[in-house]
């Protein structure tokens, strides 16, 4: 009887330590230092492809693919 609660025990702590790893790739592999720049402190790369509208600078961040546009101190927003 004893044994019987070990093994269970055992299982279920394996099941548990196996979604705990599971959830803990999912939450890495999600997380972009990179695009962490861009969302959270509003870095962006400068665009491969860059327009004008006849006012600014403009194109497409290629880190996140946010419009973005060129301001007077040369940094994209």
């Amino acid at each position: 009887m004893f044994a019987l609660h070990i093994v269970s025990l055992v299982v279920c702590l394996a099941l548990a330590a196996v979604i705990v790893t599971m959830l803990i790739l999912g939450i890495v592999s999600s997380f972009s230092p990179s695009k962490w720049f861009c969302r959270v402190m509003g870095w962006h790369r400068e665009p491969n492809e860059q327009g004008f509208d006849g006012v600014s600078l403009n194109g497409c961040c290629p880190r996140c693919g946010k419009h973005v546009l060129l301001d007077s101190q040369g940094n994209w927003f």
